[in-house]
Order: C-alpha cells, then structure tokens, then sequence
C-alpha cells in the first residue's frame, strides 16, 4: 500500500472502494502475520492511514477473531 503522502503527490485518488480493497488487504495481511508469528511472540501493527477500516476496525476484528492476542501498551 502507498503511504496517503505518495499517492496525493502522484495525483492518485482515493475512491470508498480503493478504501475498502486496502482495508481487506491488511486483514489479509494481519492473518497471515498471525500464522508466522512464533508463540509468545509480537505483532506491531502500525499504518500511515487514519482510514478506519485499516485502524480501529481491524483491531477489533483481530481481537474478536484470535481470542488468543491481546492489545498492548502504546
């Protein structure tokens, strides 16, 4: 995914449903980090979005999917 500063300065847009195709990919993303992560291990989930399907929605879906994972300190 392009960071919000690069694709304003290609000229890119963002549409709702480039947004939702971002949010789906980083779920994708997430599961798969979950597969790879040792047990005990950590994932730092960081983006450059304030796009709420890849934030706050993705926490929540991440939290209420691996009952096993638990939110950290900032």
């Amino acid at each position: 995914l392009l960071p919000l500063s690069v694709v304003r300065f290609w000229g890119l847009r963002e549409t709702l449903e480039s947004l939702r195709k971002n949010a789906t990919y980083q779920r994708r993303l997430f599961d798969q980090a979950v597969k790879l992560v040792r047990p005990g291990g950590i994932i730092v989930y960081s983006t450059c979005t304030i796009n709420p399907g890849e934030n706050e929605a993705l926490v929540r879906y991440a939290l209420d999917t691996y009952k096993f994972l638990s939110l950290g300190s900032q």
